[in-house]
Order: C-alpha cells, then structure tokens, then sequence
C-alpha cells in the first residue's frame, strides 16, 4: 500500500500542479516574452531606418518599453521561484516527517524480526523423541508443526514488509534529497533573477535619461537633430582618425601642466554663430587604456589621473545616450566626459605623458583640435575642441 501511495504521489509531484495562481504568473510570462519579440523586431526596423527625429525617439520608446518588459519578466521569475521555494519547503517538512516514520517503523520491524527468528529457532530445536514422551501425546506433535508452520509463515510476511519498508524509506530520502536541491537551485536562479532586475532598473532611469537629454538638446526640432547626429558622428570619426595616426609632437607634460584651453573649434552643438561664436565650447576628456575606451571617472576619483579643468560641469556622462550611439556606432553610449568651465577655461595634463596635437578637417567653427597624451602601460587621455 505505502509503495503504491508514493508512486502516486511521484507522478502527482512529476506533473506538478498548477493553480490558478501560478497558471496566471506563467500566461502572463509567455505574453511579456511574445511582447518582447514583438518589440525587439520594431526596434530592428528601426536600426535600418533613416536616421530622423522621429525613428530615433521611436527607436528610444521602443527600448523602454522593452526593458520594463524585462523588469517584469524579471519580477515574474522571481516570484515563480519563490512560490516554488514555499511549496516545496512544504513538500520537504511533509517528507521529513513521512522518512522519520519509516525509519521507526523500519527499526520496529527489525526489532520484531529478529526476536521471530530467535522464538522460530528456539521452537524449531525440538528432538523427535520428545514428541513421544509429551503427556500430550502424538497429537500435540501435530499441533506443534502446524504452530511452526503459521511461524514461518508470518516470518516470510515480515520480511516482505520490511523489504517493501526498507524501498519506501530509501525512495523518500531520495525524493527529499531531489526537493532540496531544487530549492538550492531555485534560490540560486532567485539570486540570478534580482541581479537581473537590479541592472535592468538601472538601464530603465538611463534610457529615460537619454530620452529626456534628446528632446532637451534638439527641443524636439529635426533639424537640431540633425545637426547633433553630424557633431556626434564627425568627432567620434575625427578621433578615431587621431588614435590610428601621429600628430604634431608637443613633447613631455606632467601631470597639471596647462595644455589648452577648452573651446569649440570642430563639430560641436550647438554650432557657433556670428551672434554667439563661443556656442557648444566644451571639453571632450577621454580615457583609453589598450585602444578601449573606459569610464574616466574611476580614474578621476581616485586620484590616478587629475581632472583636467577645474569645478567643471558634467555636461554628458560616459555610457550616456546609449540608444544612439549603439544606433551611430554599435558602441555602449558616449565614450568620454564632456564637462565645461566655460570658453577659454584652462586645460590641464591629467598624468605625465608625451604629448601630440591633432587637427581634422572640422566643420561648424573651424578645424577640429585636440591633444592626445600617451602615459605609456598602454594609457592614453584625449582633450578634444580645444582652441
């Protein structure tokens, strides 16, 4: 009986049971994840697009709508898990109680059993001319096998139990041992789940953030778009060009030495104008270590490199913007700081290095500018739109 109850209960346990609760978690993941798919083709048209306003704010919608869809894939998962986790914290008290039974029952059985054997030997060890000299007689002989007879038989029955026993206990160690290391595994995926979420909140505020800066810088005008999209893509191009080649050699600088002063020569917005020639003058500090670029934050704050101008105003953080620059270049947002002091603030030498001077063809107020210092260890800083 108890092998029959547990199989029944292993294909209960197999097939699992929905309840209207997780029946509603698992319909409402499957439609978060078609309408992921859904938005992940959308955002895919929108990368073979015209470059315009409208397809990049598109593009920007499109994204924030996929990540808190993931926020939510996220949240689901996890309450999945957790309910998961309750149900079988459940299952395993139930199973320890049922394998501690078993267990007692096991060691009563062995104890009956052995006491069996040793009453069945004791009875069995009977000479045969004892029979005969029982004043009972020859007829107790046979009332003495017959009682032999039942004896072996309820040992044969005892054994069976405690064999059938013995599966059953085995069985539900195993059972239980697999329902704990569910549970590990799913607080493991739980783990997993809040990471997720925690980057993917993190992610949400930065793409509002970027969508905010957009529609502020260009005030939601296509044609200021425009003109932002070919500043973004001239001076990612006029660097990249400095980077693969030599400038004009300025020499050793150290850390602190003054070595420009910020201004907006080359693409920058907004472009100068006749009324207002000191327009979009800010600094472009990057850091690149082994041709890569990296958050010079970490660096500032720490005291390795120096800031390059003094109080300045973060105008563009590094990573920000990641929609269109990964639409532009394929790369994870801004590539550098942009900060400003102000037209003709001084720029300073953030380490000891060797100097160059780079020019490009420029467009808007001229020849784009910048130097590029190699600090050696395969470090290199980079002050772009300088005067």
């Amino acid at each position: 009986m108890l092998k029959r109850i547990f199989i029944f209960l292993t294909i209960f346990v197999l097939l699992g049971v929905i309840t209207p609760a997780r029946a509603t978690l698992y319909d409402d993941l499957k439609k978060n994840l078609d309408d992921q798919e859904r938005l992940k083709g959308l955002i895919d048209d929108a990368q073979r697009k015209q470059k315009t306003l409208a397809s990049q704010i598109s593009y920007m919608d499109n994204q924030i709508s996929l990540t808190q869809l993931q926020i939510e894939e996220a949240k689901t998962k996890i309450r999945q898990a957790e309910s998961q986790i309750e149900q079988l914290k459940g299952d395993i008290g139930s199973l320890s109680e049922k394998v501690m039974r078993l267990d007692e029952s096991l060691t009563q059985l062995s104890s009956i059993s052995a006491q069996r054997v040793r009453t069945s030997h004791e009875a069995s060890f009977i000479q045969p001319f004892e029979f005969f000299l029982d004043n009972e007689g020859f007829g107790n002989l046979i009332n003495k096998y017959h009682y032999l007879s039942v004896v072996r038989g309820e040992d044969i029955r005892l054994l069976k139990q405690m064999k059938e026993t013995q599966t059953n206990y085995n069985d539900q160690k195993q059972v239980l041992s697999d329902k704990k290391t569910q549970v590990e595994n799913l607080k493991a995926d739980v783990t997993t789940e809040k990471a997720n979420l925690e980057y993917r909140q993190t992610a949400l505020a930065d793409q509002k953030k970027d969508k905010e800066y957009l529609m502020k810088v260009t005030k939601n005008n296509e044609a200021s778009y425009q003109q932002l999209l070919t500043q973004i893509q001239n001076e990612f191009k006029s660097i990249q060009n400095a980077l693969s080649s030599t400038g004009i050699k300025i020499g050793p600088v150290k850390k602190g030495d003054q070595i420009a002063l910020e201004g907006n020569h080359g693409c920058v917005f907004p472009a100068p104008t006749p009324s207002n020639p000191t327009a979009g003058s800010h600094l472009h500090f990057g850091v690149r270590v082994n041709g890569v670029a990296v958050d010079p934050m970490k660096y500032l704050k720490s005291g390795n490199l120096g800031w390059p101008e003094v109080n300045p105003i973060i105008t563009q953080g590094f990573g920000e913007n990641y929609s269109m620059y990964m639409r532009l270049f394929g790369i994870p947002g801004h590539d550098a700081l942009d900060m400003t002091g102000g037209y003709g603030t001084p720029i300073f030498a953030a380490a000891d290095g060797d100097a160059e001077l780079y020019t490009d063809g420029g467009c808007g107020s001229g020849p784009g500018k910048g130097i590029i210092i190699d600090h050696g260890n395969g470090m290199k800083t980079i002050y772009w739109h300088i005067q």
